[in-house]
C-alpha cells in the first residue's frame, strides 16, 4: 500500500511516497515544487510552479494553488495513494504568507476529503522531535539527522528541506499504520504525542 507525506508551501512543496510493504528507508518516489523552469526541466523529481510576476499577488497565489493541487491529485492517482499525512501549520509564523498557506492547506484537504482519501496532520514540532529529539530543532539539524540515521538523500539540487520534512511526515504515518514495534524512542514519543497546536496524529483519520 502506497502512502504520501506532504510538506506544503507555495514555492517548494515536498512530496514523499513510501510503501507500507517495504522498509521506511526505501523510497518509492519523491517530488518537490520549484519556481525555476530550468530546475524543473533538468530534474524529473521537480515540478514547475509558475511565479508570474505580471500577475497581482492574489492571482499569482491562486495559480500556484491550482498547480500544486493538480500535481498532488496526479500523484495520488498515479501511485494509488491510500493514506496521506500533511505537515500542519506553523502557528508561530507571521505575515501575509500564512493566510496564503492556509488557503493552500484548505484546498488540498478538501480535495482529499472529496476523494475519500484518509489523511492526518502532524505538527512541525512533532516532525522535528521525531527526527532529532527536540521540537525546536533547526531545519539543518533535521536534514543532518535524517541523512545520518536513515541514509536518506534526494537527487535534487538546491532547496530540499521540504523534502526531508515530507519524509519524516510520511515515516510517522508509515509507523502508525504498520504499528511498528521496537521504534526509535523519539519516533515512539512523536507518535503518541498530541501537541497543543492540534496535531491529529493521535486521533482518527479525517
Amino acid at each position: 500500500m502506497n502512502i504520501l507525506g506532504i510538506d506544503l508551501s507555495l514555492n517548494s512543496p515536498g512530496l514523499v511516497i513510501l510503501s507500507t510493504l517495504l522498509k521506511p528507508t526505501q523510497l518509492v518516489d519523491y517530488y518537490i515544487g520549484t519556481t525555476s523552469r530550468k530546475r524543473a526541466l533538468d530534474n524529473k523529481h521537480c515540478f514547475y510552479i509558475n511565479n508570474n510576476k505580471k500577475l497581482d499577488v492574489y492571482k499569482r497565489t491562486l495559480e500556484k494553488i491550482r498547480t500544486i493541487r493538480g500535481f498532488v491529485l496526479r500523484i495520488i492517482r498515479q501511485y494509488n495513494i491510500q493514506y496521506v499525512a500533511i505537515e500542519d501549520y506553523s502557528y508561530g509564523s507571521q505575515g501575509r504568507s500564512i493566510y496564503q498557506l492556509g488557503e493552500l492547506h484548505g484546498v488540498i484537504k478538501l480535495a482529499l476529503y472529496n476523494m475519500r482519501i484518509p489523511f492526518i496532520t502532524i505538527s512541525p514540532a512533532n516532525i522535528k522531535f521525531a527526527a532529532t529529539g527536540s521540537g525546536n530543532s533547526k531545519k539543518e539539524e533535521v536534514i543532518s539527522n535524517i541523512i545520518s540515521k536513515y541514509k536518506i538523500s534526494f537527487s535534487v539540487e538546491g532547496k530540499v528541506d521540504d523534502l526531508y520534512d515530507a519524509y519524516v511526515t510520511c515515516m510517522l504515518l508509515y509507523h502508525k499504520l504498520n504499528k511498528t514495534k521496537e521504534l526509535n524512542k523519539n519516533i515512539e514519543l512523536a507518535l503518541t504525542k498530541v501537541s497543543k497546536n492540534g496535531s491529529l496524529l493521535n486521533r482518527d483519520f479525517i
